[in-house]
Parts: structure tokens; C-alpha cells; sequence
């Protein structure tokens, strides 16, 4: 739903939920799956304290999904109970528990259930059910076997010894929502809120009119608060709002040091002048910090972060080639999901069909393909990358003039999924075939 959240808790301990989603309202659903052959009462203690670790860590949890692998018995053909009528008990006694403390639907999700969501003719869901069951495809291995094969066709074009290293190599890092991109962010957090408490504990007299101590205090919380906030993968990141909040603070900043400078300069005590001097310092380390933060945001990699398509052009001998096929490696080699493909191996035909079957992927369509691919991405924690190299080369122009646009409008459809294609720069002007891409990034040799 528009608004919501989803968030993975990980391995380890998951506060009774393996999973949840965070409503626009601020109300949480949250999933707790166990691992069970039967449902008797040890199963049935492991999941009350599951449940009462979920509603003390979780307060805004209302709706409490229990994932089995088992349908649950219901045979009643003795005096004891089926596990059906236990589960029955156990919802009962929670939610009359709940009752006083706040409003609570529990749900089963039985084997039963969760195989009709996996056979529901979706490719979101059918992409998932071939990410997880298929024993073949879509494994680290396979990622990495696909990768290496497509490195060995480019030949002398490729050389894995020769990393590339350019700042344009962190873009593909904000494209595929790289964890290199939230630790970024986390590590302006703190030297941020360090430097604004610091100026503002130091202007803090009579000198800077109330407004623009109010003003300067409120715009800084503010762009505190947003900095903080969560961004799974499937958010969009506020970077334009961010920099816009940004740019209201230094002008914040330049109108309190403004004050201080007239301040500064007509006073007679040194103590007091010292003192506005350190305040002014404060200011501009603040004012430092903030323009680092715009910096970055004003980066290819953040501008990159709520895309899903890019386009890299260069001149020929540029080092294309290399650099996709460099980004991909490194990829696979973190055990992130990544496809890399030469377009001189195509023929005038539909890609996608081609696709498949170089992948070996004949038995799923292509939007399975798509969804086991998103599947992927949202495991490990990242957006899958399916890059396309030389879209210029043999019949790659006539081929993608009629594919390509569509391409992109289905890569879309999954938030954990990112295209990356790359062109000789004298294709470039072709608005038919180009003109879709919102950012382009030029690569000069390297």
C-alpha cells in the first residue's frame, strides 16, 4: 500500500518478529514464522513468548502473522485435541489478553496458504517461488558462473586484475543501493548533531535576534530528523527535499553569522568578543558539516539512489566494457545478485526470449524471470542488477529501438531490480532508442 514500509529483521534475534510492515498510519503488521513438523505444546510455548516479545517490542503492532510449514491437523476422532483446535485455544487466549491493551488480529498462514500465494499467476509471486525453490538458477554460484562466462566473451576488453576505481564506479553503488550507501548516511549523523548542538549552545545571547536563532535551531532538528529516518530499499530517499531543507539552513547560518559579525565588530570587551568569536567558529564548523552533506547528496551515487534504469556512454575504447563488466564481478562477489550480457550476441529477435535462453531460462517467461530476480535482491539486501553491455553493437540498434522502452517500464515494476546499459557515445542522439533514460552517466578513459 502507498505509504508502508517493509522491514527484514535479519539473522539473529528478531524481537518475535521475523518481519514487519510499517503502516502510514504507524501501525505495524508483523510475520512469525516457526520451522515445525507439529503443533503441540512446546510448539505452542515457543510461540506465546514470541508473541509477547513482539507486543513489548513492537507498539504499534496490531496485526500478528503466523507463518507454519504444516497444515494443521483437525481429525477429531479422539478426546483429544487437534492441532487445529489448539491453534484455535492459542489465538483465543492472546487476543483475550489484548483486550485491555490495545486492538489485535492474529492470522494463520498455514502451508496451505502460503503455497497459494506462491502459485498465484503473478510474477511477484511466481518470481519468488522459483528464487527459493529452484535448486538450479538464481543460487550465489549460479550469479557468479553467469558473470564469469559473459567476462570471458569480452576478451581483451576485460581484465578482472585492473579494478576500476573511479568515483563513477560509486555511482553503481547508490544504482543498486549498495549497503556502502546507508553507512554513508549513518556517518554523517553524528558529526552533524555534534556541530549543530555545539553552535547552538554558543549563540545562545542576546545578539542573535530570536527569529533567527528559532529559525536556525527548528530548520536543523528538522533535517536532523529526516536524515535519521529508515529507508528500506522499496522507499524512495527525500534527496530533493533533503537538499532543499539544506539549503533553507545555510541560509540560517549566514544570516546568524551575519549578526555575530556586526556584533563582533563594535565590541569593545575582549572576553565578550572572544566569545563571539568562538560562536562564529561554531557556526561555520556547522555550516561545514552541512555542506559535505549537500555534496554528497549532489553525487552521482545519491542521484542514482531512487533510480532503476541508467545509460553509460563513451567514446569508443573507453573502457565501457570493462567498467560493467568490473561492477558486475564485484557484485557477484559479495553474493549479490548481478546478469551481465553482450549485446553482440544477439540476433534481430525478441531480447527477452534471448535472454532466457542464454541464462538457460526457456522454462519461466520472462516476467518470472523479472520477479526471481527482484526475489533475489530483496534477500541479500539490495536492488539485482541486469546490465546490457554495447547496445550499439551488431543489430543492437534496430533491436532495442523496440524493446528497449518496454524494458525499462518492466524493470520498474520491482523496487529490488536496476538496469544498467551501455552505448558508444555517436548512438547516443538516437531519441528513440536513448531517450528514455532520466540519467545518463558519460565515462571518459580510464
Amino acid at each position: 500500500m502507498q505509504g508502508d514500509s517493509f522491514y527484514r529483521k535479519g539473522i539473529g534475534a528478531d524481537a518475535g518478529v521475523e518481519c514487519y510492515l510499517r503502516h502510514a498510519d504507524g501501525t505495524e503488521t508483523g510475520w512469525q514464522a516457526k520451522f515445525i513438523d507439529s503443533f503441540n505444546s512446546k510448539r505452542i510455548s515457543m510461540l506465546t513468548e514470541s508473541f509477547q516479545q513482539a507486543i513489548e517490542k513492537h507498539p504499534k503492532l496490531n496485526r500478528y502473522i503466523v507463518c507454519l510449514p504444516i497444515d494443521l491437523k483437525d481429525g477429531r476422532t479422539g478426546k483429544n485435541k487437534t492441532e487445529r483446535q489448539r491453534w484455535l485455544d492459542w489465538k483465543t487466549a492472546r487476543l483475550n489478553e489484548m483486550e485491555e491493551r490495545r486492538n489485535m488480529d492474529i492470522v494463520l498462514w498455514q502451508a496451505t496458504d502460503i503455497r497459494e500465494r506462491l502459485y498465484r499467476n503473478d510474477p511477484f509471486y511466481a518470481g519468488r517461488m522459483r528464487f527459493f525453490f529452484d535448486e538450479i538458477h538464481f543460487s550465489s554460484e549460479w550469479f557468479r558462473q553467469q558473470v564469469r562466462s559473459a567476462c570471458d566473451v569480452l576478451g581483451s576488453r576485460y581484465s578482472p586484475q585492473y579494478h576500476v576505481s573511479l568515483p563513477i564506479r560509486q555511482a553503481f553503488l547508490g544504482l543498486s543501493r549498495d549497503t556502502w550507501l546507508e553507512e554513508q548516511r549513518e556517518s554523517w549523523m553524528m558529526p552533524l548533531i555534534k556541530k549543530f548542538k555545539n553552535a547552538q549552545s554558543r549563540i545562545q545571547e542576546p545578539h542573535i535576534s530570536e527569529s533567527n536563532y528559532t529559525n536556525l535551531s527548528n530548520n536543523a532538528e528538522q533535517l536532523i530528523a529526516t536524515l535519521s529516518g529508515v529507508f528500506p530499499i522499496a522507499k524512495t530517499y527525500p534527496v530533493t527535499g533533503w537538499l532543499s531543507q539544506i539549503g533553507q539552513l545555510q541560509t540560517n547560518i549566514r544570516n546568524c553569522m551575519t549578526q555575530f559579525w556586526n556584533s563582533v565588530a563594535g565590541e569593545q570587551d575582549e572576553a565578550q568578543k572572544s566569545n563571539r568569536q568562538i560562536a562564529l567558529n561554531s557556526l561555520y564548523e556547522f555550516e561545514q558539516a552541512i555542506d559535505d552533506i549537500q555534496g554528497k547528496l549532489n553525487s552521482n551515487p545519491w542521484q542514482l539512489a531512487n533510480e532503476q534504469a541508467v545509460l553509460v556512454y563513451g567514446e569508443a575504447g573507453s573502457g565501457k566494457s570493462h567498467l560493467l563488466a568490473d561492477v558486475a564481478a564485484d557484485a557477484v562477489k559479495k553474493g549479490y545478485p548481478a546478469i551481465f550480457l553482450i549485446t553482440s550476441q544477439f540476433f534481430l529477435q525478441d531480447p527477452r526470449t534471448q535472454i532466457l535462453e542464454r541464462l538457460d531460462l526457456r522454462h519461466i517467461d520472462f516476467s518470472t524471470f523479472l520477479g526471481a530476480l527482484d526475489a533475489a535482491g530483496q534477500a541479500a539486501g539490495v536492488r539485482a542488477l541486469l546490465i546490457i553491455d554495447a547496445l550499439n553493437e551488431r543489430h543492437g540498434i534496430e533491436l532495442w529501438r523496440e524493446y528497449l522502452a518496454s524494458l525499462i517500464t518492466e524493470v520498474k515494476r520491482y523496487p529490488h531490480l536496476a538496469l544498467i546499459v551501455s552505448c558508444r557515445s555517436t548512438y547516443t542522439s538516437n531519441g528513440q532508442v536513448f531517450g528514455f533514460f532520466r540519467k545518463q552517466l558519460e565515462i571518459h578513459g580510464h
